[in-house]
């Protein structure tokens, strides 16, 4: 009894909620993840940090200032919430950026167990070679509203969509903006075997959710 009105999906997420809207066939969706992990590995090696407690602006600001004095890149990665902004680039860059942000009065940098810089520029090539194989893959207009990491629009038509997945390699997950489209007046549901964007909910003020594997989730919307 459950009536959707859109679907998004964070990071990699983004194909679960493609498949799930009927836009792209599970099997291709495989492949096209597998295609893309590997593109990514033979990317150039790097660094991911969350950024705890301070301006989203204010962190891609010191990445944009530390990428145009230095010989590597740095950039803001997933804009998860208000207060919450994992970086991504080179492993110099990164350290830098730690300094700078906890300097400021970021209250935590958290290094991610990652060598792999998604969503940086260091994916630049990676994203051009994965667009040739997007062109090989049919995707259809989605059943729901698909609000996607690039633009945090509710895109549906197939040739932005397949664009936005090329750009999601190398460009932020908006996270942050994605969530302002249902603050106010969505229930939202995480599909999945945790609870780490019910965090992100709450972080970004999102008044009702809830999460697939919570133990009584069946019972609260059978009832």
């Amino acid at each position: 009894n459950i009536e959707i009105d859109s679907m998004s999906g964070h990071s990699l997420g983004e194909y679960t909620a493609l498949v799930c809207a009927s836009a792209i066939d599970i099997c291709d969706a495989l492949k096209l993840v597998r295609s893309r992990g590997e593109l990514m590995e033979k990317a150039e090696n790097g660094s991911m940090s969350a950024i705890l407690g301070m301006d989203t602006q204010d962190v891609i600001n010191t990445c944009k200032n530390i990428t145009n004095q230095s010989a590597g890149v740095v950039n803001a990665a997933n804009l998860n919430s208000p207060l919450q902004t994992v970086i991504s680039g080179n492993t110099v860059e990164i350290e830098l950026a730690e300094e700078s942000c906890k300097a400021q009065g970021a209250k935590r940098a958290i290094r991610l167990n990652v060598s792999v810089a998604s969503h940086s520029e260091l994916m630049r090539e990676s994203a051009s070679l994965f667009s040739s194989i997007l062109e090989g893959v049919n995707i259809s207009s989605p059943q729901f509203k698909i609000y996607q990491n690039a633009d945090a629009i509710a895109n549906t038509d197939h040739n932005v969509i397949k664009d936005n997945l090329v750009k999601q390699l190398y460009m932020p997950v908006k996270w942050l903006s994605i969530m302002q489209h249902v603050t106010n007046d969505h229930y939202l549901i995480e599909v999945g075997p945790s609870k780490v964007l019910a965090g992100l909910c709450k972080a970004n003020g999102v008044k009702e959710f809830s999460y697939t594997s919570i133990s009584n989730f069946s019972e609260l919307f059978l009832a």
